[in-house]
């Protein structure tokens, strides 16, 4: 990779430990999810990232902490980079739970479920992610967040139908983009 090039690294966060009665956002990183993130670091440093960005979730600041960590990096959260906002929803059995997500990424403009409609949370990351770049200009960021808002951005970008990839979408996986135009460079579904 060129020493000017600039890229947007996208994550997702790595495996969390269910907790019973608490909200998934509350969850934290399984054993495993800390030995894949320091899996994922080496990774991400040949593309250089100067600083790690996080949504708010617990699962997510963690990946970033062990992550940041591992290449000395600072770690920074930022807000908006949250998951498709299902805060307080029922616990819904697998099939349901897919039937419910196959329905949103086909009705984007449909409230199916959870608080924000497809387009309401593919609009609300992109902003964050706008005012973070816009921040943080001419730098490789990495930025940690969650496969469903994940999905809505790089479905289009990589051609592949959105319940397709965020079904392939292991925890962790990753997508570089190029800045300022967000081309992909690379998507990993699964480490």
């Amino acid at each position: 990779m060129p020493d000017d090039d600039q890229y947007l690294i996208l994550i997702r966060h790595c495996t969390s430990q269910p907790v019973d009665g608490v909200d998934a956002q509350r969850w934290p990183l399984a054993p495993e999810g800390v030995k894949q993130a320091e899996a994922l670091a080496p990774r991400l440093a040949p593309y250089r990232p100067s600083i790690i960005f996080s949504s708010y979730e617990r699962k997510a600041v963690h990946t970033a902490e062990v992550i940041a960590r591992a290449l000395d990096l600072p770690y920074v959260l930022w807000p908006g980079l949250h998951e498709h906002d299902r805060t307080a929803i029922p616990y819904y059995d697998r099939d349901t739970f897919l039937e419910l997500v196959h329905r949103f990424f086909e009705q984007p403009d449909a409230l199916v479920f959870g608080h924000e409609t497809a387009t309401r949370a593919l609009t609300r990351f992109q902003t964050a992610l706008h005012d973070l770049m816009s921040a943080y200009p001419q730098r490789t960021v990495g930025v940690v967040s969650h496969g469903t808002v994940l999905t809505l951005l790089l479905a289009p970008l990589s051609g592949i139908d959105p319940f397709t990839l965020w079904d392939r979408l292991g925890m962790p996986a990753y997508a570089v983009l190029t800045r300022p135009s967000l081309e992909l460079v690379e998507l990993v579904e699964m480490i």
